[in-house]
């Protein structure tokens, strides 16, 4: 599951669960769904915006992803 570790006071991030498609419905056991990102701007400037993915019931184990998004605000 990703969730956003930071943010930076310049944006707004919204996760959001894409629906799955349609096909035979097999998902291998374990595996995230694709997530959509929204990110809002709230003024100009430059924010980085880190995600993580991993299980919420596993608090000591290393993400499995992580993503960095690097934003300038013009």
């Amino acid at each position: 599951m990703w969730s956003v570790v930071s943010n930076d006071e310049y944006v707004k991030v919204q996760l959001s669960k894409k629906t799955p498609s349609k096909g035979n419905g097999k998902q291998p056991l374990g595996k995230s769904f694709p997530v959509w990102v929204e990110i809002k701007a709230h003024s100009e400037g430059q924010a980085i915006v880190v995600l993580e993915e991993k299980r919420p019931w596993e608090k000591d184990i290393k993400p499995l992803n992580t993503c960095r998004i690097y934003i300038t605000i013009k």
